[in-house]
């Protein structure tokens, strides 16, 4: 069976939240990408600096992922060294 899984490419953290909402009972599944402005041009939050504090609740799990009880989330790290930038997670 193929799945398609949809994606966004989050500016800020409620793009994330709009997703997800329209992709629940649709998808199991939902993409984030995340671009840090180095592997290629553009940034995606939370590289872009813009809704920060929602990243820093999430890497302290004093909040999740928005629909996280009823999504499974990819990360597609876009990032020039993902070893680095993805220890935290």
């Amino acid at each position: 069976m193929i799945e398609i899984i949809p994606a966004v490419l989050p500016e800020r953290y409620s793009d994330i939240e709009k997703k997800a909402a329209l992709v629940v009972g649709v998808s199991k599944y939902l993409q984030i990408d995340l671009v840090d402005g180095r592997f290629v041009n553009n940034r995606t939050w939370p590289y872009n600096g813009k809704d920060t504090t929602y990243y820093d609740e999430i890497l302290r799990e004093e909040n999740g992922l928005p629909q996280w009880e009823k999504l499974n989330f990819e990360i597609d790290a876009m990032v020039k060294d993902p070893v680095t930038d993805f220890e935290i997670f």
